[in-house]
């Protein structure tokens, strides 16, 4: 499962709408909603896929705990974080790191690219990825 910054993961592509990531991947296996988003929870493939709910109800952000997702080829669920920050630092060339910390897990956000990394036990267990913004605050959708 290979993530595209800014566009979208394997064959879903941020902007789709719910039709048309129901024909990529089927039914989920899931599906509820929570302020202003519908999820599409496909159990299979470890992916939570968030669908705004405003006027436009597209694809805008998704969570994965797959373990064979991939970022530029290299597999990542389960790396250490130092690893895991190194490569995405270089690949990405990424300057804008934040780093949180919660009682179970390190939030570390590469907002250059919508990219948010969870850590548990200085490992990757979880990879969020939303659609990329422009300088007035519009989403950039990727073209097909």
């Amino acid at each position: 499962m290979e993530i595209l910054i800014g566009q979208g993961v394997e064959n879903v592509r941020f902007g789709m709408v719910e039709s048309e990531i129901r024909l990529a991947l089927g039914d989920p296996d899931r599906v509820w909603e929570a302020e202003e988003v519908r999820h599409l929870v496909y159990n299979d493939e470890y992916l939570d896929l968030w669908v705004n709910q405003g006027e436009e109800k597209r694809l805008e952000w998704f969570s994965t705990t797959n373990p064979k997702l991939t970022i530029s080829g290299r597999s990542l669920i389960g790396e250490r974080e130092s690893e895991t920050l190194d490569f995405l630092r270089r690949e990405l060339k990424s300057e804008n790191v934040d780093f949180e910390e919660f009682e179970t897990f390190k939030s570390v956000t590469l907002s250059d690219h919508w990219l948010e990394l969870h850590f548990e036990y200085d490992r990757l267990t979880t990879v969020n990825l939303g659609v990329l913004f422009d300088g007035d605050d519009e989403p950039v959708w990727p073209t097909p």
